[in-house]
């Protein structure tokens, strides 16, 4: 069975002497629901990383869904690229 533990801080992952704690990156996690994140809201960051989630959202789409989101995300990034 799959336990899951709620992680304080960073610093619990690393086993680093207090000396070296402070070198320790600390930053906020985002645990986002891709599932159940509006696909316009995932491609209206405008960066490429919202496009790559908008496609892993559909990894359980049928065929033709797929493919359109894929062609979206490849046509969003030849537009980028392109510049």
């Amino acid at each position: 069975m799959f336990r899951r533990s709620v992680l304080q801080k960073k610093s619990d992952l690393i086993n680093a002497p207090n000396l070296l704690s402070r070198f320790i990156p600390a930053f906020d996690t985002l645990f986002l629901n891709v599932k159940d994140t509006a696909t316009e809201d995932l491609t209206g960051i405008d960066h490429p990383f919202g496009w790559l989630l908008s496609v892993l959202k559909q990894e359980t789409a049928d065929k033709e869904t797929m493919r359109t989101t894929l062609l979206a995300a490849l046509s969003y990034l030849d537009a980028i690229w392109a510049t």
